[in-house]
C-alpha cells in the first residue's frame, strides 16, 4: 500500500476520530475521499504493503499513541487478520483503506485478493489507486466485491469512480464521483440508484406471535385478532411495497422469543436501544433494515442509519371514567371544600355573635345550644319561634337570611346545571388521575416499565409511579382489558392495541364512558437500515414517496385504532343512593338525636314527677 510508512497521528474530538495522516500528497486525497463517504471514525489509514504489514509495524502506533488515551488492541497481529483485530482494538464503525497498485505486481495480486475478500463488507472503505489500467482492472474484476463494498477507484488524471456490482450482477459498475486536483476535491452529483435488480434484502422483525417459518409472510400480511403485532405488520407492509417497487426481494429474520418486545434499556440517566435483537444485527452488518419501528435516538446514530419516521406512537392509561353522582359525599360537589370550610367557619362566628348578643341573659334560650340550633335552623331556611326585642339580633338573623337565600340559590343552580348538562370527564389529567381512587396497571413490555417511572413532570407525580416497580402492578394485555371492563382500573399501554380489543370486548355504553390521559407527550418512530449502506436514500426517498401518496395513512387507518367508536350516549345525569348519600346521613342523624333527646326528657320528667 504504498513505499512511505511514515505516520503522524491526531485526535479529532469533534467526529471522535482517529486518523493516520499519510505521506503528502496522498494524506489529502486518503483523507478527503474517505470523510466525503460519511466515515466519522477513522482508526487506520495504511501506507504500507499489505502483505508486509506486521505486528511490529502494529505496535510501533500502538507505542505512539500510548499516552493519548486512545485504545488500541494490537495481540496476535498477522498478515491475514490484522484489520479484523484492529476493527476490534478500539469502539470504530469503519476502517479505512488506502491501496497504491503502482506497489503490486503480478505476484502479489491473488496473495492481496485473498486476503480482501474478508474485509469488503460495508464497514472498510477502500481507495485504490490504479497504475497500469489493464493489470488494474484484471485485478478489480477479480475482487469479491459485494452490493454493499465501498471501494473508490482514483485514476491517474485525478478522476474517482465508485465501484460496484449492481444486485447479482457479476459486470463491474463505475460511476464518477469526484475530481481531485492536488489541492481539493470536487463532487460530482451522480444518479441515484432506482433498481435493486433482483437483491435480496435482509430485513429484521420480532413478533409476538410463533406463525412458523412458514406461515410468517401470511401472518404479517393478515389482521388478526391479536393487535400486539400490528406495529410490526404495519412497517411491514410498507417496506414491502418500497422493495417490491424497486425489484428487489425481502429476507426475513425473526427475533428469538426472548428477544420480543426488548426495544430499549435505561443507561445512567438516559433511554438508549437494547444490545440485544435488530439494533445487534444491524450494528453487526448481518441484517439490512430493521422492521420493527422505534423512537429514533441519538446513541444509535453511530452504530446504524434512521429512516424517516412512519407513524406517532402513543401511550397513555385508558379507562372507564368514574360517572358523577355515583360516589358518596357527591352531593357536596356543586360546591368545593373551600367553601364548605367558609360556611362552617361563619356559622361559628355567628353563633359566637349571638352567645356575646345574649351574654347577660339568663334563661334557656340564651344557651350555647339553644344558640346553635337557632343558627344552623336560620341557614337552612327552618322557622323557629324566637323575640327579636335587640337591635344586634335583628342584625345577626339579617345577614343570616341574606347568606342563607344566597348560598341556596347558588347551590341549587350548581346541581340543576349538573344534572341537565351532557356527562363531562373531569380526570383529563395525569394529577387528577393519581388523585382519584381508581387502579393503576400496566401492560408488562419493557418500555412501559421505563415510561412509568421517569416521565412524570415533578417529583409528586415520580413518588406515585414508584409504585409501578411492583411486579404486580404488570399485566398482559388481554388481562388488563378484562380488568378495566370489570372494576374501576386505569391500564397503560399502547393506544391503539387496547382500543383494538375494547371495540370487540366492550358494550357500546361501557365505550361511551371510556377516558384517555397522556403521560407524556406521543413521539414518531421510525424504522432502521445499516450504517453505510449504499442504498439508504432509495428507502429514505421512498418513505416520503409512500406519505406523499397517502399510502402511508391508508395502512395506518387499516392497522390501527385511534379511538373507539360510540354510537350511544346518555344526555342526563340519574344520581343514586350513594351521591345522596350525605343527605341522608344527616336526616338519620337527626331522627337519632331528636328520639335520643325525647327519651332522655321523658326520663327527666318521670324523676320530676316521683320526686313530687
Amino acid at each position: 500500500m504504498g513505499t512511505d510508512s511514515r505516520f503522524s497521528g491526531r485526535r479529532d474530538e469533534d467526529h471522535r476520530s482517529l486518523e493516520f495522516d499519510l505521506a503528502t500528497p496522498t494524506n489529502r486525497i486518503t483523507r478527503n475521499t474517505i470523510l466525503l463517504k460519511n466515515v466519522l471514525r477513522i482508526s487506520r489509514g495504511i501506507h504500507q504493503r499489505l502483505h508486509d504489514f506486521s505486528t511490529n509495524k502494529i505496535n510501533s502506533i500502538h507505542r505512539h499513541f500510548k499516552g493519548s488515551g486512545i485504545k488500541v488492541k494490537c495481540e496476535n497481529v498477522n498478515k491475514n487478520n490484522w484489520i479484523h483485530t484492529a476493527m476490534a482494538g478500539g469502539d470504530y464503525s469503519k476502517i479505512g483503506v488506502y491501496l497504491d497498485m503502482d506497489c503490486l505486481t503480478n505476484k502479489t495480486y491473488n496473495i492481496i485478493t485473498d486476503e480482501i475478500k474478508n474485509y469488503t463488507g460495508s464497514n472498510y472503505h477502500w481507495l485504490i489507486k490504479i497504475g497500469n489500467c489493464n493489470e488494474s482492472f484484471t485485478f478489480l474484476n477479480a475482487l469479491p466485491l459485494n452490493w454493499d463494498s465501498q471501494f473508490s477507484l482514483l485514476t491517474s488524471d485525478g478522476k474517482i469512480y465508485q465501484l460496484h456490482k449492481e444486485g447479482k450482477s457479476k459486470l463491474l459498475s463505475m460511476s464518477n464521483t469526484a475530481i481531485w486536483n492536488s489541492i481539493e476535491l470536487k463532487t460530482i452529483k451522480t444518479v441515484t440508484k432506482e433498481d435493486l435488480n433482483g437483491l435480496a434484502v435482509k430485513g429484521f422483525i420480532s413478533v409476538y406471535a410463533d406463525p412458523g417459518v412458514s406461515g410468517i409472510l401470511n401472518y404479517l400480511r393478515t389482521k388478526t385478532n391479536d393487535p400486539r403485532d400490528n406495529l410490526a405488520k404495519f412497517s411491514f407492509t410498507l417496506h414491502d411495497i418500497l422493495i417490491k417497487k424497486y425489484n428487489g426481494k425481502l429476507k426475513l429474520y425473526l427475533a428469538n422469543r426472548t428477544e420480543t418486545g426488548k426495544i430499549y434499556k435505561f443507561i445512567n440517566g438516559s433511554l438508549s436501544y437494547y444490545s440485544g435483537g435488530q439494533f445487534y444485527m444491524l450494528e453487526k452488518g448481518l441484517a439490512d433494515i430493521g422492521l420493527y419501528p422505534a423512537e429514533p435516538l441519538s446513541a444509535g446514530l453511530d452504530k446504524m442509519s434512521i429512516l424517516p419516521s412512519i407513524t406517532t406512537f402513543r401511550q397513555c392509561f385508558i379507562f372507564k371514567h368514574p360517572r358523577r353522582f355515583t360516589k358518596f359525599m357527591d352531593i357536596l360537589s356543586p360546591f368545593s371544600s373551600i367553601v364548605w370550610s367558609a360556611l362552617i367557619a361563619i356559622s361559628v362566628l355567628f353563633v359566637c355573635l349571638m352567645r356575646l348578643t345574649l351574654y347577660h341573659v339568663n334563661d334557656t334560650e340564651s344557651s350555647t345550644v339553644f344558640q346553635i340550633i337557632l343558627v344552623i335552623s336560620s341557614l337552612t331556611q327552618q322557622g323557629l319561634t324566637d323575640t327579636c326585642e335587640r337591635m344586634s339580633k335583628k342584625i345577626i338573623y339579617f345577614s343570616l337570611l341574606i347568606l342563607s337565600t344566597l348560598t341556596y340559590g347558588f347551590y341549587n343552580a350548581s346541581f340543576l346545571i349538573l344534572m341537565l348538562s351532557p356527562p363531562t370527564k373531569y380526570i383529563n389529567s395525569i394529577e387528577k388521575l393519581l388523585n382519584n381512587d381508581i387502579q393503576l396497571g400496566a401492560e408488562d413490555v419493557p418500555l412501559n416499565r421505563f415510561q412509568l417511572i421517569t416521565n412524570y413532570n415533578n417529583l409528586g407525580e415520580k413518588s406515585q409511579s414508584a409504585n409501578f416497580s411492583r411486579p404486580e402492578m404488570f399485566y398482559s394485555l388481554f388481562d388488563g382489558v378484562k380488568m378495566m371492563r370489570e372494576k374501576s382500573f386505569a391500564f397503560f399501554t399502547h393506544d391503539s392495541n387496547i382500543l383494538s380489543l375494547v371495540e370487540t370486548e366492550f358494550k357500546e355504553q361501557e365505550k361511551c364512558n371510556l377516558a384517555e390521559v397522556d403521560v407524556f407527550k406521543p413521539f414518531v418512530v421510525s424504522s432502521f437500515i445499516r450504517k453505510n449502506l449504499p442504498y439508504k436514500e432509495l428507502f429514505a426517498r421512498g418513505i416520503l414517496l409512500l406519505k406523499e401518496s397517502g399510502i402511508i395513512a391508508r395502512e395506518s387507518r387499516f392497522w390501527f385504532r385511534k379511538k373507539a367508536q360510540c354510537f350511544r350516549y346518555d344526555e342526563y345525569i340519574v344520581a343514586d343512593f350513594k351521591s345522596a348519600y350525605f343527605a341522608y346521613a344527616v336526616y338519620f342523624f337527626g331522627i337519632c338525636c331528636s328520639i335520643t333527646l325525647l327519651g332522655l326528657e321523658l326520663l327527666y320528667l318521670n324523676k320530676l314527677k316521683k320526686k313530687k
